[in-house]
């Protein structure tokens, strides 16, 4: 029986198959999400569905809300704590 890589790497062959076919566009997204899309979510549907553990969540962590708006839309100086005028 076949890993669940060598699973995955057919159905991504498949997807390129299916692109470089000379079928037209539409019938390519019917054929990618029926060949390839499906089963590849049928594949890891245990790691899509499955609940995430309790004490480990993902995200805040130490830093709890202190980075709040301070990010990419400030400039240079802001960030670094200078003043801006």
């Amino acid at each position: 029986m076949a890993t669940k890589l060598e699973l995955e790497e057919y159905l991504y062959r498949r997807a390129i198959e299916i692109i470089e076919s000379a079928e037209s566009d539409s019938d390519k997204e019917n054929l990618l999400f029926q060949e390839v899309w499906c089963p590849l979510a049928d594949l890891y549907k245990d790691r899509i569905t499955a609940p995430k553990p309790k004490g480990k969540s993902k995200g805040k962590g130490k830093n709890k809300g202190k980075n709040k708006g301070k990010g990419k839309n400030k400039g240079k100086a802001e960030r670094r704590g200078k003043a801006v005028k």
